[in-house]
């Protein structure tokens, strides 16, 4: 059986590569949070502020999600210069 490590990995390949694919700018936003979310789990904090930056800037104020990424981004913004400013 996968390790949980494992499966996040493996999901990060599924998705880098789906940014490859054509997709609407909704799709690539629901990409780049993913990415972002499971990299933060991961600890890679430079990654995550990529993906957070390229969802930031595609997030359409009119798009029904759109409360939940920045939810998402906010928090995950507030938990990197907590960390940050801690060391």
């Amino acid at each position: 059986m996968k390790s949980k490590i494992s499966l996040k990995k493996q999901s990060i390949k599924y998705y880098e590569k789906a940014l490859k694919e054509k997709a609407s700018p909704s799709e690539l936003l629901t990409v780049h949070n993913n990415l972002a979310r499971l990299y933060y789990v991961l600890g890679n904090y430079n990654e995550v502020g990529i993906h957070l930056e390229k969802a930031g800037e595609m997030i359409d104020d009119n798009d029904p999600r759109c409360k939940k990424f920045q939810e998402d981004l906010d928090r995950i913004n507030g938990h990197l210069q907590y960390i940050t400013t801690k060391k």
